[in-house]
């Protein structure tokens, strides 16, 4: 894994993994970095000394990672086995495993309500409760669900559908589809400046990033 500074532009330092890592998160509240990794990993990498401190046991074939620095809480989605892991941050330990989600590609949290979203391949947002791990909506958004990205400032969450090209937005106190954009080039992941009220979407097709201002 690569660590780059934000000041100056360039690769610092270059950290040892085990296997192909794939979803990376930071908890800046902890200066603790996941990189969900190999079959079923999850590496605990100590954001001072660069060094792994952790590896704990998830599900099969990690793909995504995404974390509540508020409550210390991670989330690993599990593309081999439809679930996501729950991993305490205190303990790094499983504290619970969330079934039933067709193979999840990205997670979002939004720490100041502590809920997760998690969209599916079949076209589900699913809506999670942090505190008590369990599933409060199901959203039905499109078709075929990838990359996911929470405004907690403007209660959004904006998700890609690389299938029909579109980007959806999804109003966080109703939990229904108030916008569906055109985006026409294959989008796929999402990051959201929440100051700015701007979504960024990679697009696979033409090499570009598109801005959705909200």
């Amino acid at each position: 894994m690569s660590v780059i500074n934000g000041k100056t532009k360039k690769v610092t330092a270059t950290i040892p993994v085990t296997g192909g890592p794939a979803g990376v998160a930071v908890n800046s509240a902890t200066n603790t970095v996941y990189v969900a990794t190999g079959g079923h990993l999850l590496q605990v990498i100590n954001g001072r000394t660069r060094t792994v401190t952790k590896t704990i046991t998830v599900g099969i074939n990690p793909e995504a990672v995404a974390v509540n620095p508020v409550t210390n809480t991670v989330y690993v989605a599990n593309l081999g086995n439809v679930s996501m892991s729950v991993v305490s941050g205190r303990t790094n330990t499983v504290t619970a495993t969330i079934q039933n989600i067709q193979f999840p590609l990205q997670i979002a949290v939004d720490s100041t309500t502590n809920t997760v979203y998690v969209p599916d391949d079949i076209g589900r947002l699913l809506v999670i409760n942090g505190a008590t791990n369990t599933r409060t909506a199901t959203i039905q958004v499109a078709n075929e669900l990838q990359g996911v990205a929470v405004n907690p400032l403007t209660s959004t969450v904006y998700v890609t559908d690389e299938f029909n090209a579109t980007v959806s937005l999804v109003n966080t106190h109703t939990n229904t589809v108030t916008a569906t954009l055109a985006d026409g080039h294959l989008p796929l992941t999402l990051a959201v400046n929440p100051l700015t009220a701007t979504a960024y979407v990679t697009n696979r097709a033409n090499n570009t990033v598109s801005l959705i201002s909200n």
